[in-house]
């Protein structure tokens, strides 16, 4: 199965996920994770997110309950052995926005609506999470707007390595992150070796610019786009992550 995305609204999703029935598709240890959210919004997208997930991998809704999912707590949705060997997924989701991405490989993807920052939080938030070289970069765009977005990009793609690691974020980890744009094949060095990843910015249909970045160990020729995504995606930018030591 190729490599492959899924980017919607969950808004959109809203109709066919009613329609569909969640109790007759949601698998025991989904509909156990849904019964310990009390909160209606967050039930809400945990079912939608998980619609998702599975129109992606059928292609369309008229298969879509035949994907089997597992739920365990505090970890990544997973396929069941029973219908999803060698499949990994991943998922992210913000502000009413879902982005799903599937491969043959371990994948990780992140999502980010781009709100705009004073310059003093973005100062504060690089020092957190990027390396001196990308803090120093940084610090030479004189552009907020610009300087929040190429922040944004680089925490989106660190967010996609942790998961496509199958790991939350390492905030200890998070400033020893190189990104190289291409043309670089390798960060030289890196612990573990380098990932490669793509990142992308997008507009919403209302206008707000998203981030969104996928990272894997090979480096993939292509990403598919469902037809039913919302967010069409421009030339992808293309990186190499490693953990600098």
């Amino acid at each position: 199965m190729s490599h492959r995305l899924l980017l919607v609204s969950q808004a959109a999703l809203e109709g066919a996920v009613h329609a569909s029935t969640p109790s007759q598709w949601l698998s025991a240890s989904e509909q156990a994770r849904l019964a310990q959210m009390a909160e209606p919004a967050r039930r809400a997208e945990f079912i939608a997110c998980r619609y998702a997930l599975r129109l992606l991998l059928a292609g369309d809704e008229g298969r879509f309950a035949d994907w089997s999912l597992e739920a365990p707590a505090g970890q990544p949705p997973r396929l069941s052995a029973s219908t999803g060997a060698g499949l990994h997924l991943s998922l992210s989701h913000s502000h009413g926005w879902i982005a799903c991405a599937l491969a043959p490989e371990p994948v990780g993807i992140d999502m980010e609506l781009i709100t705009r920052k004073p310059a003093s939080a973005i100062a504060d938030l690089a020092q957190l999470a990027c390396t001196p070289d990308q803090r120093e970069a940084l610090a030479q765009i004189a552009d907020l707007a610009q300087c929040q977005q190429r922040f944004v990009q680089l925490w989106s793609l660190k967010e996609a390595w942790f998961k496509q690691r199958g790991t939350g974020v390492d905030f200890a980890m998070l400033p020893r992150l190189a990104c190289l744009p291409a043309p670089a094949a390798a960060v030289q060095g890196a612990a573990g070796g380098s990932a490669h990843a793509w990142a992308w910015v997008a507009e919403t249909p209302a206008g707000q610019a998203a981030m969104v970045s996928v990272c894997t160990r090979s480096a993939v020729a292509h990403w598919a786009l469902h037809a039913q995504s919302h967010l069409p995606l421009p030339a992808a930018q293309r990186f190499c992550i490693g953990l600098l030591g």
